[in-house]
């Protein structure tokens, strides 16, 4: 296997953009055969010395040492059921690198790598989409049907992670709420979720902007006024998926200026890929994240202004913030938890959102149990996401109305739908609720592919997966039994 044991990302193997066409990778498990996007894939491995890991999930294996880093191991025969047929089966892995975490997972037979064109990647059929397998799509290679495992789910499932609000060492003694950090993300969850981790560790010296077309507008005008970088910011955190301006944008226009290009920028995404990464880089970013890994955070802000602003300098603490402008503000349909608006001084830029407010309720005794615990100081991330579902089943619903008018369906937009389902899967990523990741990204799949949206079908898929949102967002609902209800979601979105 010597010409599949070293597929990594530099050796270009990835093909140009623009080509429609994309590599598999495709392998066995007994008699069933699976295929991966190379652009998931790192390398391929023979078996390693596996160390047990205790209360792991089921078809975790454990954890081996790779150069230096520690892989987590997952069977896939364990995870989909397959029964075990030989003593050698399970031999080799495929070592996965996305959403910036390797996972190992082990298969009977790694084939070799296809190069086929993207119109052979086919929807799933009925009789697949009515099973437990997490299949995204079927290709046809080699007049052979492969199916395409959707490896970010099952690393999701198997690799669950609850995530609490904590405190993270100050190993580099940063005096963090004298340093002034700009937040910029469209999703109210998200920024409650930055926020509340950025002030719990002291920095709490906060501008908060909903997209980066207010954050750089919010820049500008600081900078025509003080004429000061660091009266301006001394770190940016922004997502890259955002209305007017986006992430790479914003950091392109902030490096582009002569004086602005000093402060540093961290940009998140759901999944940073290959060619995401390297937009960033083009663009000047300093760092980049995925949300699933937002956790670190706080120890990449301490780097990068202790690297930015006193590294560089004699002095071990910069030039004193002045008092902070505050803008004016507009109410948006999620408003900031109380917990965030007592800080006097964080502030939030927002614009106005064309969706009627949401009534603050109690919560149901179901959300009082539910997934994530809520600390007193911590503002409630569930009643923000659930009003943010609100905002984002109103939008989808809008779009189902399009679609409905819209007689030949090859002419619809999808952007504006995918806009809104990254919102839905990221603060859900922030949560975080597995069960609406894995419907919205189930759904993403559908809308990206062209033969699902000119399906007959399409319309009365959008409608159910609306309506399932709209649940999600409804304050009256019991929220867990609304989470349980996503399996059947998806398949009825796979049927």
């Amino acid at each position: 296997m010597s010409s599949v044991s070293n597929i990594l990302l530099e050796n270009e193997i990835l093909l140009e953009s623009g080509t429609n066409e994309l590599e598999i990778l495709v392998f066995s498990i007994a008699d069933f055969t699976f295929g991966i996007n190379v652009a998931k894939v790192r390398e391929v491995l023979p078996f390693q010395d596996i160390t047990s890991l205790p209360k792991a999930h089921a078809s975790v294996m454990g954890v081996f040492k790779l150069r230096d880093n520690v892989i987590p191991c997952v069977s896939l025969r364990k995870y989909l059921g397959i029964s075990k047929t030989d003593d050698g089966a399970g031999r080799q892995m495929i070592l996965t690198d996305f959403n910036n975490m390797q996972t190992a997972f082990t298969v009977d037979h790694v084939e070799r790598i296809h190069r086929i064109s993207w119109e052979k990647i086919m929807g799933v059929p009925d009789v697949m989409a009515k099973s437990e397998t997490p299949v995204t799509a079927v290709a046809s290679i080699n007049g052979k049907m492969v199916s395409m495992l959707d490896f970010e789910l099952i690393a999701a499932k198997v690799m669950d992670e609850k995530k609490e609000l904590k405190k993270f060492d100050n190993k580099l003694n940063v005096a963090r709420d004298q340093y002034r950090i700009l937040v910029a993300d469209d999703s109210p969850t998200v920024r409650a979720s930055i926020v509340a981790m950025l002030k719990n560790n002291g920095y709490t010296n906060l501008e908060v902007f909903v997209n980066g077309a207010d954050c750089w507008n919010w820049i500008e005008q600081r900078w025509n006024e003080t004429k000061d970088v660091q009266a301006v910011a001394h770190l940016l955190i922004s997502d890259v998926e955002m209305p007017q301006i986006d992430g790479f944008h914003l950091t392109y226009k902030i490096k582009e200026h002569a004086e602005l290009k000093r402060i540093p920028v961290c940009l998140y995404s759901s999944i940073v890929s290959p060619d995401n990464h390297k937009k960033g880089v083009s663009v000047g970013a300093d760092a980049q994240l995925t949300k699933p890994e937002m956790d670190k955070t706080i120890e990449m802000a301490d780097q990068l202004i202790t690297k930015a602003w006193i590294n560089e300098t004699t002095e071990a603490s910069p030039t004193a913030p002045q008092s902070i402008v505050k803008p004016s503000v507009v109410q948006a349909a999620a408003p900031a938890s109380p917990a965030i608006e007592e800080e006097s001084n964080i502030s939030e830029v927002q614009t106005p959102v064309d969706v009627q407010e949401i009534p603050k309720s109690n919560k149901t005794a179901a959300e009082s149990q539910s997934v994530k615990t809520m600390d007193q100081d911590e503002p409630d991330l569930i009643s923000i996401y659930r009003q943010e579902m609100q905002g984002r089943s109103l939008a989808i619903q809008e779009v189902v109305v399009q679609l409905q008018a819209n007689e030949i369906q090859e002419d619809f937009d999808t952007t504006p739908l995918l806009r809104i389902l990254h919102s839905i899967k990221s603060a859900s990523q922030v949560i975080p609720f597995n069960e609406a990741v894995e419907a919205t990204h189930l759904m993403e799949g559908l809308v990206q592919t062209p033969d699902h949206v000119t399906d007959s079908s399409f319309v009365g898929k959008v409608e159910k997966f609306a309506s399932w949102i709209t649940d999600l967002a409804d304050l009256g609902n019991d929220l867990n039994s609304v989470l349980s209800q996503s399996s059947t979601l998806q398949k009825q979105l796979k049927s």
